[in-house]
């Protein structure tokens, strides 16, 4: 019946664990034979013995180094057999010579045992090399595994940012488009529907528009570049819709912190948050600015309902989460990728703050 095995280890009938331990016997068992042979030889000299003994002592020791730091259970029959191929050449070196020399091999003992124990520490340093050479050869392929999927899986997110801009938001736009010429061509009987319609499009285009930018903040790896932040925040707003159902308040200094392009969407996609989750006739939404040494903070403060303690870190993850959920979590996304960081407090009297913290480019 044929088998294999992985090279350098021993096949399945010796336990990997029995295999470690089998090391450390020999390495104590050469050490023993000298304490008997120096017992039972009364003109050997202690300190030759001693001397011959230090490579098997030295083997038990390599081992219990080499198990606790560096060479796991799996790689134990790796170490006996290359223990076993160290002390056994040396050690048939020394009895081919004492069979040649003649006078018997206990008149050559303690030659034999010194070199049998350097064969066997010289076996454990080689096989724990050669353990450690298989291991980061294992890590290595890992690795490449684990970055093939990583640019596998940022292609096929590629593909779900091209398919949502080119189909499903662009059909959506048409929808918004054919529901407005509708609803100006009749009589106004069906206004609350068709009002329905155009917001329920809406929100769906600009969930489209959240994924596609969580998407391109997941999967761009172009690094972060100096930003007017007073700029991006003035864009920002001129870019919300003057019928919103609210006014926005913009205080920021004039400051370079590390981003890109995304940082405009992202104030913007925070104030319309605001503006969809008040509860009066008219939202007011303050963005404001300081800086402190290194970094800049933005404020977007409303004074809406606020959101309850226990979901502001949520809201912040991925999940479920309901309207506001994706928009916060990609400003999370975004703004840590920038080397920030996104906290969201109680304002007073009532309402929201979301606090970014970026960092200044001049800095």
């Amino acid at each position: 019946m044929a088998f294999s095995h992985t090279a350098g280890e021993l096949p399945d009938a010796i336990p990997e664990e029995a295999a470690g331990w089998t090391v450390a016997v020999l390495g104590l068992a050469l050490v023993a034979s000298g304490a008997a042979y120096h017992t039972v030889t009364p003109d050997s000299e202690f300190f030759i013995t001693a001397v011959a003994s230090l490579p098997g002592a030295a083997t038990t020791g390599l081992w219990v180094v080499a198990r606790n730091r560096w060479v796991g259970t799996e790689h134990q029959p790796r170490l006996l057999r290359w223990t076993l191929i160290g002390g056994g050449v040396l050690g048939s070196i020394i009895i081919v010579v004492a069979l040649v020399q003649g006078g018997g091999l206990f008149e050559w003992f303690e030659l034999l045992q010194f070199l049998t124990g350097v064969g066997t520490a010289s076996g454990v340093a080689i096989g724990t090399s050669e353990a450690r050479s298989v291991e980061a050869a294992r890590r290595a392929e890992r690795a490449r595994v684990s970055a093939e999927h990583v640019r596998e899986e940022r292609d096929r997110l590629r593909f779900l940012n091209n398919l949502l801009r080119h189909n499903v938001l662009n059909k959506m736009q048409i929808v918004r488009a054919y529901t407005r010429e509708v609803a100006d061509q009749q009589d106004g009987e069906f206004d609350e529907e068709l009002g329905t319609t155009m917001e329920q499009t809406r929100e769906v285009a600009e969930l489209v528009e959240n994924v596609r930018h969580l998407v391109r903040a997941t999967t761009d790896d172009t690094p972060p570049r100096p930003v007017d932040l007073q700029a991006a925040v003035e864009a920002a707003v001129e870019s919300i819709d003057p019928e919103s159902g609210g006014t926005v308040e913009a205080d920021v200094p004039a400051v370079t912190v590390e981003g890109d392009d995304l940082l405009k969407y992202v104030v913007e996609n925070l104030v319309r948050n605001s503006f969809q989750h008040h509860d009066r006739e008219a939202a007011t939404v303050r963005v404001t600015g300081t800086t402190d040494g290194e970094t800049a903070h933005l404020r977007i403060s409303d004074d809406g309902p606020g959101i309850p303690n226990g979901l502001k870190e949520e809201v912040l993850t991925p999940g479920e989460h309901g309207d506001s959920g994706l928009g916060l979590y990609l400003a999370r996304t975004v703004i840590e990728g920038y080397g920030g960081s996104v906290g969201i407090r109680d304002n007073e009297p009532r309402g929201t703050v979301v606090e970014l913290t970026l960092t200044r480019a001049e800095a």
